[in-house]
């Protein structure tokens, strides 16, 4: 509940699954799947809820603050608190709005910006994280006195190399439409690389992990563009060591996947792309940012296209003093209410946590008894 919904798919307690099953979703073959996983998650009917947020539990008015923002709830500062959003123990006394809000790095003092120099930056959208990742790669390259080079994907039609004019319009395409494919790879060695593909799950090389880029191979043609052959990443603790390469050193090779690509006159293509399976890890999505504990961290929380997103960025952080907003946002994206679903869900599941608790105590109860009775 304090996730994303799957990408480009319904979240187990989804209206469309539970409340309001349409006929599309009952006869096709991706609704029946879905279907059939919300009757599964719906048959746990033993529920413990974990309470205590333990990333942050150094900063109880922080972690009272994760907890509104997760139920939608969120304090406006005016009001009296509701004993639901005072939580357990202490409370900013500025509004949520507010106290997010006074996080800006644009009013925070040198000293107090300086320990975010190198933090990742989380983001609600690919398009912003394009755009800081290639800022971020080129600053990145004028420190360390490298060179950044872009590292062109190569696309086909029906296994044939597009004509220029074409293959300069889809290397445009936005990577929201490319599945994280960039049609121009802004690449430094010694920056930070993210593996966007699942290649060895023994050795850590997995969607979403970081290393640091350590070489690259390539060729190019007779424009001189760049294309990847095979890229060297260091991957921590991955336990390679393979001959003529430093420990935990890995070669990623580029991989093909598939594109639809809107012509000007409407016609839809699958096109071809194969490129190297990286990004640039200074900034990363909403999505990307789940399960990690972040020591400091930059939020742009005004690309958040829902409370989930919010609840996401924000609970990655051990305290409120380790994030930094990275610019101004609307009150709204974080007072706003849960939806229907969402509510639904958590009041299921509470009625659930509830029962599973009574029947635990009246076991326990009845072995307590029996031992005294033996």
């Amino acid at each position: 509940m304090g996730q994303l919904r799957p990408v480009q798919a319904h979240s187990l307690f989804a209206h469309d699954l539970v409340d309001h099953i349409s006929a599309g979703t009952r006869e096709t073959c991706t609704g029946i799947d879905a279907l059939y996983g919300a009757w599964i998650w719906r048959e746990f009917k033993k529920v413990v809820i974990l309470r205590k947020n333990f990333r942050a539990r150094s900063d109880p008015q922080y972690t009272n603050l994760l907890a509104r923002i997760r139920m939608g709830s969120a304090w406006d500062g005016r009001t009296r608190m509701t004993e639901t959003q005072a939580g357990t123990g202490p409370n900013f006394t500025s509004s949520d709005y507010d106290t997010i809000r006074q996080r800006q790095l644009q009013g925070m003092s040198p000293t107090d910006q300086a320990p975010f120099a190198d933090a990742p930056i989380v983001c609600g959208t690919k398009v912003v994280r394009d755009l800081l990742n290639r800022e971020l790669t080129q600053d990145y390259a004028n420190k360390a006195g490298k060179a950044m080079h872009d590292y062109y994907a190569l696309d086909t039609f029906n296994a044939l190399p597009l004509n220029e004019e074409l293959q300069k319009r889809t290397w445009q395409l936005r990577s929201a439409l490319t599945k994280d494919s960039l049609g121009r790879l802004p690449l430094a060695i010694g920056m930070k690389v993210m593996v966007m593909d699942n290649i060895a799950l023994s050795a850590a090389m997995v969607n979403g992990a970081k290393g640091i880029l350590r070489g690259v191979k390539y060729s190019t043609d007779n424009k001189g563009r760049r294309y990847v052959d095979c890229a060297y990443v260091e991957i921590p603790r991955s336990g390679v060591n393979m001959t003529g390469l430093a420990a935990n050193v890995v070669p990623i090779v580029p991989q093909k996947t598939y594109i639809k690509y809107k012509a000007e006159d409407g016609s839809l293509f699958s096109l071809g792309r194969t490129q190297i399976g990286l990004l640039p890890a200074y900034a990363y999505i909403d999505y990307k940012s789940q399960g990690r504990s972040l020591q400091k961290v930059i939020l742009d929380l005004n690309g958040c296209r829902s409370l989930q997103s919010v609840y996401v960025m924000l609970s990655r952080a051990t305290s409120l003093k380790t994030v930094a907003v990275l610019r101004s946002f609307r009150p709204r994206v974080l007072i706003s209410r849960l939806g229907q679903e969402f509510r639904n869900e958590f009041e299921r599941l509470e009625r659930l946590d509830a029962s599973t608790k009574a029947e635990w105590e009246a076991q326990r109860t009845l072995s307590d008894a029996a031992f005294d009775a033996y």
